[in-house]
């Protein structure tokens, strides 16, 4: 993605700048599209090169109340939930609905279409310069808009150029990858944040800076005191 001033230009390869001010920022974020994962499956989301130290692309702001949406979550199944009090958060900022009429479904997956949703509700549900580009995402579709500003944003990238997966679960360690490009974050957190957990070697080379951060953070912790799980599908939770 190319972004003047902080604003995005969209998916261009060559930009010709008019009107040149001393103020005026240029920035090209780029990502490395040939990565496979230790599945073996290509990904475009799973690494992003040497490009630490910048503005977060969702800027940080206070999230209003959503009108209509309860306060306390009111979900039947989150009552005597861990995540209940988080649940209850999200819900009350609109910036995720339950799957049924009082029912969360806190253990259900989050597949790539629901978290594109949730980045675009967190910035303020802004307008696309465009469609979406991806064959794989109608736009009669209720993530359509949200996908293709996370795109234009460089967020979130397709999993192919034609096919941007919207229906695809998304991993614990791909969560920790999209929240640090996110977060534009500039620090670098030694290993032995991983090295806590047994399973810390399943971490994929290419989530190991992002999953040595989101534990940091503690934006995510194990599933159990033993097991980070990172290429366990995400929860709703």
């Amino acid at each position: 993605a190319v972004l003047l001033d902080g604003q995005s230009l969209g998916a261009v390869s060559q930009y010709t700048l008019t009107d040149v001010r001393a103020e005026h920022c240029l920035t090209a974020r780029f990502v490395w599209r040939g990565m496979a994962d230790e599945s073996g499956d290509g990904g475009y989301d799973q690494y992003e090169p040497e490009a630490r130290d910048q503005a977060p692309l969702i800027p940080a702001r206070e999230i209003p109340a959503k009108e209509g949406h309860d306060p306390g979550g009111g979900y039947a199944d989150t009552t005597e939930h861990w995540a209940a009090e988080a649940i209850a958060y999200v819900s009350s900022k609109g910036l995720m609905k339950g799957t049924a009429p009082g029912i969360f479904g806190p253990e259900e997956t989050v597949d790539r279409g629901t978290l594109a949703v949730i980045f675009w509700r967190m910035a303020g549900e802004p307008s696309a310069e465009a469609e979406a580009a991806f064959q794989d995402v109608s736009q009669e579709k209720w993530y359509a808009q949200a996908v293709a500003w996370a795109a234009e944003q460089g967020i979130m990238t397709g999993r192919s150029t034609d096919d941007f997966a919207p229906e695809a679960a998304l991993s614990r360690q791909e969560l920790a990858v999209l929240l640090y490009r996110v977060s534009g974050e500039g620090s670098r957190i030694a290993d032995e944040m991983l090295q806590q957990y047994s399973d810390s070697e399943q971490t994929a080379p290419w989530a190991r800076e992002a999953m040595n951060w989101a534990v940091a953070n503690a934006l995510l912790v194990g599933r159990s005191p033993e097991y980070l799980e990172p290429q366990e599908s995400l929860t709703r939770a």
